[in-house]
């Protein structure tokens, strides 16, 4: 556990070459967190700032730990809020509680040959959500854990059950296979079905998201076309009619 550090994916990178196994570094407030495409990732005491350096094989597709990440994150909120609370997955590594963001994934891949590490960081605000003046109109608004659902958890509370779902996810990875995970994705996934807007490189795709991929990307039909993309920043439409949680 650290007090203050730059970046938990920084320090991440900075201990990998000394790592042989999955060890996880936590962080009571970073100076310089980072997000997806080298935003800013605003954090405060009380949310839960972390990042898993794990080994891996240099045969591994380390993109597809993304929904390994993912889910194990829905899983431990879920376990936490006695899974009463309306969690949803948002393609590629977000997730969502009551339509807002409450938490993202930033995975970084690192070295080569047998000396690859994951770099998996978890960024989630369960004390409070940050303030973002210049969000899209159409994202999903900064949300928190105790904000939603009353519950304040910790994150020396939350960081076990995170681990110990990941350790899950992975077992399920190498055991049954990405198809095994791709399911479980898409039943958490939030707006299968849906109208969206995907920007990548500064360019839209609009379209309706059929789901994942067996390589993780997003599919999206586009009149007669199906396009499948990598990466990307997805919105769903706002005129979409949005199903209620179970």
């Amino acid at each position: 556990m650290l007090d203050i550090v730059d970046s938990t994916n920084a320090e991440g990178r900075r201990i990998a070459a000394e790592t042989h196994r999955p060890t996880w570094i936590q962080a009571g407030i970073q100076t310089a967190g980072r997000g997806r495409f080298n935003r800013p990732w605003l954090d405060a005491r009380g949310n839960l700032a972390a990042t898993l350096v794990m080994p891996i094989d240099e045969n591994d597709i380390a993109p597809l730990r993304s929904f390994v990440a993912a889910l194990a994150l829905y899983d431990a909120c879920r376990h936490l809020a006695d899974g009463t609370s309306c969690f949803r997955l948002k393609w590629p590594n977000d997730l969502l509680l009551n339509r807002g963001k409450m938490a993202g994934i930033l995975l970084e891949s690192i070295g080569r040959g047998a000396r690859r590490h994951l770099i998996a960081g978890f960024g989630v605000n369960l004390a409070s959500a940050p303030m973002i003046i210049d969000r899209d109109v159409d994202a999903p608004p900064p949300v928190s854990l105790v904000g939603e659902t009353g519950r304040l958890v910790t994150p020396d509370d939350f960081l076990p059950h995170l681990a110990m779902s990941f350790e899950t996810r992975e077992a399920q990875l190498k055991e049954a296979g990405f198809e095994s995970l791709r399911q479980d994705w898409q039943e958490a996934a939030d707006g299968i079905g849906d109208n969206v807007r995907v920007s990548v490189a500064g360019k839209a795709y609009r379209g309706k998201f059929e789901g994942i991929s067996a390589s993780g990307e997003a599919v999206l039909l586009m009149g007669s076309e199906r396009i499948h993309l990598a990466a990307g920043d997805m919105i769903m439409d706002s005129e979409n009619e949005r199903a209620p949680c179970d």
